[in-house]
């Protein structure tokens, strides 16, 4: 009998490696024996004569995942990806296949291996619904299972070269170094694998359902804040991307309005809210009218309201005054759009109470405790403030809100020269000569653009005699120049 023969009968699932490099014929036999292995596993994980059989479910899949230490083939993730869906229904009433379930989580981190260069292109749309699985599993209510699979996936950008990854994304993306145990049966057929290109896996990502499934999966999260920061931090990542496909995807599940109502979850260190004021930037780099248009709902304004109101009262070092005054930023982009509820929402009304400090006594609560530190994150924000009475002034109900709050008295008060107002030199003694030019040049825009619609209030602070005080001032500052 041939014994080559009779060792192929015997033993299908071992592949025959000789003592020199095998011909081509034996390559692709070797490589047809490891798919009929994995299509065992899924048939022994499926049939109903063996889905109960946890052990020998267990013994087989770790023999899988030491085969496959080095990563996953490209043909083969289809079949991985359905073991990866069995194991996910089988977690919850089986804890024992979590550290299976999370080991395969951890190979996806690996880059995926090829056998020949067309591969990347023969096998992209198994890998396009790979990714697109991989955010799907997150429906696993276990914390550890979608810890691992929030770090596979930021880990994808650790693969490639620190100059091609986003801009502030480097530091986030350093995972810890995974080891693995050789094993000389696989030893040359790994040699003859080979890793798929650096930016490979991040092009198809963006062409998956990857971010879009991770963002809805942040509803899940409430109960876990740790994952749901660690979620945040991927998801600025997948947003800071070159391309635009991972912000549009995420902003046709309504990323930037899930974003916003999430982002004032309690969190020591703010970083929620500082991850989430990072990925509404990145959304709006790309897509700004899709982004103030989901902001623009009254649910988005109120939470845009208490996120600004904290920053502002509890702010103090300087990371928290440039949070603040992007989150008001965003805030002028809505107030540009005519159906934003900045007016019935009560932000218009604070916003201006604010913009009227310290220029005008108050006894509003808001403003009773309220400091500046004089310093050129206080000024961009008192200047944004003014800009923003111009914005909401396209609104009728503003006006009237502005006559209330006696904004017109508030500019002629900053428009004035130092020496003809006592307590403009009060309010703004802090600010320096250029600071005080600045508010002042933001002033005087401001109120070239209200005056003519509220002249009324105009006349009565007698606006005309402090425009004619303010020009005799610039004439004698420049007679003094000369």
């Amino acid at each position: 009998m041939d014994s080559s023969r009779f060792v192929h009968r015997r033993k299908p699932d071992i592949p025959v490696i000789g003592p020199r490099a095998p011909d081509k014929k034996q390559h692709i036999q070797e490589v047809s024996v490891k798919s009929i292995e994995l299509s065992k596993v899924i048939r022994l994980l499926e049939d109903p004569l063996t889905v109960n059989l946890k052990e020998r479910h267990l013994f087989v899949l770790k023999k899988l995942l030491k085969r496959s230490q080095i990563g996953f083939l490209l043909k083969e993730l289809t079949g991985i990806a359905k073991i990866l869906n069995i194991c996910a229904e089988k977690v919850t009433d089986h804890p024992e296949y979590q550290p299976i379930f999370c080991e395969a989580l951890d190979i996806c981190r690996l880059p995926f291996l090829k056998e020949k260069s067309s591969d990347e292109l023969n096998y992209a749309q198994d890998v396009i619904e790979f990714l697109s699985h991989m955010g799907c599993l997150m429906r696993v209510s276990d914390a550890e299972v979608r810890q691992h699979i929030v770090e596979s996936v930021k880990s994808f950008y650790s693969s490639v070269a620190p100059k091609l990854l986003p801009d502030g994304t480097e530091g986030l993306t350093k995972t810890k170094p995974r080891t693995f145990h050789s094993d000389n049966r696989f030893s040359r057929l790994a040699l003859r694998l080979q890793p798929t290109s650096p930016g490979y896996r991040l092009q198809l990502l963006e062409r998956s359902d990857l971010a879009q499934t991770l963002l809805l999966s942040m509803a899940a999260l409430e109960n876990q804040p740790g994952i749901k920061l660690l979620l945040l931090q991927t998801l600025q990542i997948l947003s800071s991307s070159s391309v635009n496909m991972n912000c549009a995807s995420i902003l046709q599940a309504g990323g930037a309005e899930t974003i916003c109502l999430h982002m004032n979850q309690p969190d020591p260190n703010g970083q929620v809210l500082f991850r989430s004021s990072e990925i509404l930037w990145n959304l709006l780099e790309r897509g700004s009218t899709e982004v103030t248009a989901q902001l623009s709902s009254m649910e988005c304004v109120i939470s845009l309201k208490e996120a600004f109101l904290h920053q502002l009262i509890n702010g103090f070092r300087h990371s928290d005054l440039q949070l603040r005054n992007d989150l008001l930023v965003i805030t002028t982009l809505i107030a540009g759009n005519p159906n934003s509820l900045l007016i019935e929402s009560l932000f218009a009304k604070q916003l201006v109470v604010f913009a009227t400090f310290p220029e005008l006594k108050s006894h509003n609560p808001l403003v009773s405790n309220l400091k500046l530190s004089y310093n050129n994150e206080d000024l961009k924000m008192k200047k944004m403030l003014l800009n923003l009475l111009v914005l909401m002034s396209k609104d009728l109900a503003a006006l009237q809100l502005y006559k209330e709050e006696r904004v017109l008295l508030a500019l002629l008060m900053l428009v004035r020269p130092p020496a003809a107002s006592p307590e403009r030199r009060s309010a703004s003694r802090k600010w320096s000569s250029a600071q005080q030019e600045e508010v002042q040049l933001q002033a005087l825009a401001t109120l070239c653009s209200l005056a003519p619609i509220m002249l009324e209030d105009y006349m009565s602070c007698q606006g005309n005699a402090v425009l004619l005080l303010l020009l005799d001032w610039c004439v004698a500052q420049g007679e003094d120049a000369m």
